[in-house]
């Protein structure tokens, strides 16, 4: 594929950004995303609310819509899972790059206008930032990454450490035939980064510009969900023709969706076990990668703990907290009018 028009010498303020904001249910929530977009400084923008077949009322939500005049979009569909509200908002997509961002997540107000400046210097396809993650009642830790156009794959494929609500990428990707992969509900979005790793590269942009929110019912908490979301992942890669020859990050791959698929032993059904492990267990050489991967994420960690909370975050994690106070607030309220049952 040729580069997009969108290049270098591009005015970043004349490009039309999309942000495609999947909802089910949780209406309170989703105002409070849909603000977050609706606050940024890049003004050139259009904001495709999926509603996936909501059981709840969502009257409010769609009175916000209505209400924010024509940069907002509303779609309808028979619940299909996120991986189809995305790709139905991408297709719909009339800017020249796409931004996701989920229901539960907020961006911070230069997030668009930041990452799309630097995609067009860049010339990149595809990229993502660090984030704040928050839990609770606080913002308590920081996810970096390294800045710049790095090789991340195909280390990717065993260490994919993309958040969704950070992503940016040319909407003219569809026409290579990429999309979320909608026969999966978990891990389909990082079946998709690695894809387009794999053909486009990966720009990783170290600001925080998204507050990413997490609950004890998240993936990041939960076994159970992470050997399911791995064992789809793997499964993703084992059986597309260009990733399949990289046999020792299958092998990675495998050994970690073991590891979960165990820890996962008590909590998971007997039926839904046997399908994580029949997955896993398709790849041979298990247990040789067992100690390369220990010692990798080990690093890894270890990185991480270095980089957390430079001195240049500061303005990030002030616009984070009156940006999390405001959307808080509101679902309080939301939430104490009987919105949200």
């Amino acid at each position: 594929m040729q580069p997009s028009s969108a290049g270098s010498g591009a005015s970043a303020a004349s490009v039309l950004v999309t942000v495609v904001l999947p909802v089910f249910n949780r209406a309170s929530l989703a105002v409070s995303a849909l603000e977050s977009a609706l606050a940024q400084t890049h003004s050139n923008l259009e904001i495709i609310v999926v509603d996936d077949g909501s059981t709840e009322e969502m009257v409010e939500l769609a009175d916000g819509v209505a209400a924010s005049g024509s940069r907002v979009r509303m779609l309808r569909q028979d619940n299909r899972g996120p991986a189809a509200a995305r790709n139905a908002g991408w297709a719909a997509a009339k800017g020249q790059f796409v931004a996701f961002l989920d229901s539960d997540d907020l961006f911070l107000p230069g997030k668009i206008e930041t990452q799309l400046r630097t995609m067009l210097e860049a010339g990149s396809a595809f990229s993502h930032t660090s984030y704040l993650r928050h839990s609770g009642e606080s913002l308590n830790s920081m996810d970096r990454i390294a800045s710049g156009s790095g090789n991340a794959f195909p280390d990717i494929i065993t260490r994919c450490t993309i958040a969704t609500p950070t992503t940016m990428l040319r909407t003219d990707l569809r026409e290579d035939g990429l999309a979320f992969p909608e026969g999966i509900r978990i891990g389909e979005d990082i079946a998709l980064w690695i894809k387009i790793a794999s053909r486009y590269g990966v720009h990783g942009i170290d600001r925080a510009l998204t507050i990413v929110r997490s609950s004890e019912n998240s993936a990041a908490y939960d076994p159970v969900k992470q050997a399911r979301g791995v064992a789809n992942i793997l499964d993703s890669v084992r059986t597309n023709s260009d990733l399949a020859c990289y046999r020792k990050e299958i092998r990675k791959l495998t050994d970690l969706a073991e590891r979960l698929a165990e820890q996962a032993s008590g909590k998971e059904s007997p039926s839904a076990r046997h399908r994580i492990l029949h997955v896993v267990r398709k790849v041979p050489g298990v247990s040789r990668c067992r100690r390369l991967l220990a010692e990798s994420m080990k690093d890894w960690m270890k990185r991480l703990r270095a980089d957390m909370a430079p001195g240049d975050s500061a303005v990030e994690l002030t616009e984070a907290a009156a940006v999390l106070r405001r959307a808080v607030e509101a679902e309080r309220q939301w939430d104490q009018r009987g919105k949200v049952v």
